[in-house]
């Protein structure tokens, strides 16, 4: 039989649910990643707010240079997150990668024989006391069927 849906259907089923399990750990991670990177953002604002603040008030900083100090850590903060987030997405190339490479290294399973028909002489086909199936039904479509295609 030269039918192998199930077996090609349950290989794809392990391929994908592969990939998915890596995409929903990789989703994981950046789900934690924003809050994490959220809370320092944030705690770098206040912190710098209130020994801006201190400083200010000490006479030792400006209130122009508090706002640069602002934009440099809203800068690094946000260079920091788009590191994680490329980070995430090389986990899930990777993940893709290996899918493709293992597709393209896969090896047939259908060998021609040593000493195959490479020409056909007289350009004729012919099919002696065949057998059809359809998705592995029992019953077989067509018995025994003889088919002759002569050259034109």
């Amino acid at each position: 039989m030269f039918v192998r849906e199930k077996y090609e259907n349950e290989k794809f089923r392990k391929a994908a649910q592969n990939i998915y399990k890596l995409f929903v750990k990789a989703e994981s991670v950046l789900s934690y990643n924003s809050p994490a990177m959220l809370i320092a953002v944030y705690g770098s604002i206040l912190m710098l707010s209130w020994l801006g603040a201190k400083a200010i008030v000490g006479g030792t900083l400006t209130t122009g240079e508090l706002t640069s100090l602002f934009s440099y850590v809203m800068n690094i903060m946000m260079s920091l997150m788009m590191l994680s987030m490329a980070f995430v997405m090389i986990t899930m190339s990777l993940a893709s990668g290996r899918r493709i490479a293992e597709v393209i290294n896969e090896q047939s399973d259908l060998v021609s024989p040593q000493e195959a028909l490479t020409e056909v002489k007289d350009g004729s086909i012919d099919f002696n006391h065949v057998v059809f199936l359809i998705n592995m039904v029992v019953e077989k479509l067509f018995k025994r069927c003889d088919l002759h295609i002569q050259k034109w």
